[in-house]
């Protein structure tokens, strides 16, 4: 065997070998080239036959080894693939339950929160009697839970709803009248900013809407009541008790801050002679007739009382002695002038104390007012008479 065919020998025995090495070679492409080789071998060399056979019980052994590492890596792919698809299949239901359970959240949420709208509101109508607080703590309650809602007012009866033009398509708007065992009490008024939660809306606000008749009843009662408590029922001013009351915040006011008041103690002349000669009924309506009179001659922040029977008080805050002396002058003049019941002519006698006729008390400054009212009817009636 000559060193030239010897080296072509080999390289024809080793040729199959490097494609061994090449993972996506396929082993039977890896035979054919092997005996490719041996056949080549055959027709070019003269070596002896027993090299030939264990270089080709080599390159078969090479062979088996690669086809169990293909078989092996085959079936790991396989099992990959079937524990892919697997677990794809196992993420998808899960992401179908996680967005499932993010549905019921929310839904769950919502309504967690409109329980508590209703329980707070429910709060709000046991505790407040007051009706402004009471509308306004409801409306903050609800704004607070629907962030979506563009307006929620409660409008009490006699008051008038506000003209919304509705620019936006996807704003709703409705009203829900509040009554309750038919007579109206208000109206509620919602809008949304979403149509499609609406009709839910609606319905809360219905339960609102029933419970708040309650609420606004009781409070419109005790509104009543307190007025009764605070204001005469026939002339519809301050009574003695809730007057005394409010000159004592104005008095220490004052004092605090070293404003200026002044307090006019009215009587109608021969009041008792009016009652005997005409009955009472004519007496009320004069009583009526000269708080109206009195009422449209002062400031609304002038305090006005029905002091006793014939007896009225004006506390005036902030205005000077002249402009004191004018007003109560004013104030004679005008029920002189004024005709009354009957074509009946009264006149009034007016006595004044100043703040700085006082060092201590609102008894005091009353005590001098009165004084000064006393001289008035002793000096001939129908006049003003300051204290000195």
């Amino acid at each position: 065997m000559k060193g030239g065919t010897v080296s072509f020998d080999l390289l024809l025995w080793l040729s199959p070998i490097p494609l061994l090495l090449l993972k996506k070679m396929k082993t039977g492409y890896i035979i054919a080239a092997i005996l490719v080789g041996m056949s080549g071998l055959l027709l070019s060399s003269n070596c002896p036959y027993i090299y030939l056979i264990s270089g080709f019980l080599f390159l078969l052994f090479l062979c088996d080894l690669r086809y169990i590492y293909e078989r092996n890596f085959r079936r790991i792919l396989k099992n990959h693939s079937i524990v892919k698809t697997g677990l794809t299949a196992e993420i998808e239901e899960l992401e179908k339950e996680s967005d499932s359970l993010k549905t019921k959240i929310i839904l769950l949420s919502e309504e967690i929160s409109t329980y508590e709208m209703l329980y707070s509101i429910s709060r709000i109508l046991v505790k407040q009697i007051e009706q402004e607080k009471l509308i306004k703590e409801i409306k903050a309650a609800v704004m607070l839970v629907r962030p979506t809602l563009k307006l929620f007012e409660i409008y009490p009866a006699g008051v008038k709803t506000r003209e919304r033009q509705i620019d936006d398509q996807n704003f709703q708007k409705f009203e829900i009248p509040i009554i309750l065992k038919k007579e109206m009490l208000g109206i509620l008024e919602c809008g949304l900013v979403k149509k499609d939660d609406s009709a839910h809306f609606a319905d809360e606000c219905k339960i609102i809407a029933a419970q708040t008749a309650l609420a606004l009843k009781r409070a419109n009662l005790y509104k009543l009541v307190l007025e009764r408590s605070r204001l005469d029922g026939l002339t519809g001013l301050y009574l003695r008790r809730s007057f005394l009351q409010r000159v004592n915040e104005n008095f220490l006011l004052s004092k605090r801050y070293n404003t200026f008041f002044s307090l006019l103690m009215i009587d109608i002349d021969h009041f008792k002679k009016i009652n005997d000669t005409y009955g009472h009924p004519v007496g009320d309506e004069i009583l009526k007739t000269l708080s109206q009179l009195l009422r449209a001659a002062v400031h609304p922040d002038v305090l006005l009382c029905r002091y006793g029977g014939e007896e009225f008080a004006v506390f005036i805050a902030l205005a000077p002695v002249e402009e004191v002396q004018m007003l109560a002058e004013n104030l004679r003049k005008t029920v002189e002038e004024h005709t009354f019941i009957m074509d009946l002519k009264v006149t009034i006698s007016l006595g004044i104390a100043y703040k700085h006729q006082v060092e201590n008390t609102v008894g005091e400054l009353i005590r001098k007012a009165d004084e000064s009212l006393y001289k008035a009817k002793q000096s001939g009636r129908n006049r003003v008479v300051e204290w000195k």
